[in-house]
């Protein structure tokens, strides 16, 4: 398992909508590559598929937060199989297309 280099905090306010949920969701994203020592130009990055660490810092945040807004997020964009290894979940889910 891949430590994080540093931690960050990110303070927010529980996001009550979906659009709220997208932009914290950037936040943490932004975050997890600072702390990971990861930049935009990384391949991970510009490939879409971050790296062990910044999945780890990802996941570990969003299912801390636990919010459902931003558990969607989350299933979303990495879908349920991947949010179920790090026990995120949503009260609403919606089917793949």
């Amino acid at each position: 398992m891949q430590r994080l280099q540093s931690a960050i905090k990110v303070r927010f306010s529980n996001p009550t909508t979906a659009e709220g949920a997208r932009h914290l969701y950037a936040r943490i994203e932004r975050a997890a590559n600072i702390a990971c020592g990861t930049s935009s130009t990384d391949y991970e990055v510009i490939a879409g598929t971050p790296g062990n660490c910044v999945r780890l810092a990802i996941g570990r945040a969003i299912h801390d937060a636990k919010n459902s807004n931003l558990a969607q997020v989350y299933i979303d964009k990495n879908g349920f199989d991947e949010a179920q290894k790090f026990g995120i979940t949503s009260d609403t889910r919606t089917a793949q297309r």
